[in-house]
């Protein structure tokens, strides 16, 4: 939870995993000492269909895929993720205890990222601005003046970062009303430290996008009823809108663009992500129904502005001829399209979609709702749109997270109709005399 990279079972023991291996093994416990393993929920039924047969094709794409390794590896990494979907549904519709587990465990480690986000701007500005020395932050940013940090928490990417960082700010307000009453009151100025550090993760530009979410999020959290969460989820589509704008334009040099700004030109439709989606659709085309295979490069990139980082770009490298590079698609949608195909991109997307129905059509329509709404809207909506999450652990939690609320919901009912409708002259003749004195 602290820095949520990909789902990587080589790298060292994340936090997330301990804390998930020790919620899982206390649900277990309590399963077997109750000795009944219940029923999985009707409404998700045709959801786990979708994972399971999403799953299966993407173990029998090690039939063709042209790294055996690299596709055991990431067939291990989606099942680990898809039991990250299954538990969490669990684990937050176990009971109040386990509930308040993971809201608490959620919010501390929000928390922590948001404030070590905070200290690496400090320490910037303060002077310690080498990468080398410092690992709270990575290159600078690459727009003029290009005098601020990229965050990377913890050795974090800063773009993954900043959707770790967002999506983690709509799961503690989707969970908020389950934890102690302590984190609940210091969430609002948690997630101010969140929309900070989320500032400064990929470039100013950016982040101006992203922080407008995470303000509301602070200003949602002043319980303004069931239409803040509306709000919210509105505010994320508009982040999802303006970072697709952002990821189809380019910031030039003043005077080489097409539209001045001030200190710099946008250049439109001259962004690296449109050469590496259209190398993502070329692998698409060369494999149109099964995909190249899980684990494999969904795009071979030859333009140099893919790899050149900001700061070392020069006008003169944009005519060199370079040999392939194979590159993540900077696509959630495009990187499943390219290696599983039309068939695996249907049964992920149906997935998806199936979760989201589920949530929709629950009928309680508490301010946890609209908070899994605006957790998934944020992380495949505002992040999804330029990078491939499909194994980024907190978005599977996310659709866990909207399982367990779409299923039994995180608060008490709505009242019923017939509540609504009794005038306070009804509820005055329902009560009881008093007697006595």
């Amino acid at each position: 939870l602290l820095s949520a990279p990909r789902a990587s079972l080589a790298g060292p023991l994340q936090l997330s995993d301990a804390f998930f291996a020790l919620a899982a093994g206390c649900w277990v416990v309590s399963v077997v000492s109750e000795r009944s393993w219940g029923s999985f929920p009707r409404a998700l039924r045709p959801a786990l269909l979708a994972l399971l047969g999403y799953g299966a094709w993407a173990a029998c794409s090690g039939l063709w895929s042209p790294t055996p390794r690299t596709w055991l590896f990431h067939t291990a990494a989606l099942g680990y993720i898809g039991a990250i979907w299954l538990l969490t549904q669990a684990l937050l519709s176990a009971d109040a205890r386990l509930r308040r587990w993971v809201a608490d465990a959620w919010i501390i480690a929000f928390g922590i990222s948001a404030v070590l986000g905070v200290a690496a701007v400090i320490s910037f500005y303060a002077g310690f601005r080498d990468p080398a020395h410092n690992g709270l932050i990575a290159n600078y940013g690459s727009m003029t003046p290009g005098n601020y940090p990229r965050v990377r928490i913890l050795g974090t990417n800063p773009s993954f970062c900043g959707s770790y960082l967002l999506t983690a700010g709509c799961v503690a307000f989707a969970l908020r009303r389950s934890a102690t009453d302590l984190l609940r009151r210091a969430l609002p100025w948690l997630t101010l430290a969140g929309a900070v550090s989320l500032f400064f993760t990929f470039t100013a530009a950016v982040g101006a996008v992203g922080v407008a979410a995470a303000v509301w999020g602070l200003y949602a959290h002043r319980e303004l009823g069931r239409k803040a969460g509306k709000y919210f989820v509105v505010i994320g589509g508009a982040a999802a809108l303006g970072m697709l704008l952002l990821s189809v334009l380019r910031f030039a040099p003043p005077g080489r663009g097409d539209i001045p700004i001030g200190p710099v030109d946008i250049q439109l439709g001259a962004s690296v992500r449109i050469s590496i989606w259209g190398k993502a659709l070329d692998t698409f085309r060369a494999h149109p129904i099964t995909g190249a295979g899980l684990g494999s490069p969904a795009a071979w990139v030859t333009d140099p502005r893919a790899y050149t980082p900001g700061e070392k770009w020069r006008e003169e490298m944009a005519s060199m001829v370079l040999p392939p590079v194979p590159m993540e698609a900077h696509n959630t949608y495009l990187s499943v399209l390219a290696q599983l195909g039309l068939v695996g991109f249907a049964l992920f997307s149906l997935f998806v979609a199936l979760n989201l129905v589920a949530l929709v059509r629950s009928q309680r329509a508490a301010p946890e709702r609209w908070g899994a709404l605006a957790t998934l809207l944020a992380a495949l909506g505002y992040h999804g749109i330029f990078a491939s999450l499909e194994e980024n652990r907190h978005i599977w939690f996310s659709l866990g997270l909207a399982a367990a609320v779409a299923t039994l919901g995180l608060s008490t009912p709505p009242p019923s109709q017939g509540d609504k409708e009794a005038s306070p002259r009804d509820a005055e003749a329902r009560t009881p005399p008093r007697t006595g004195a």
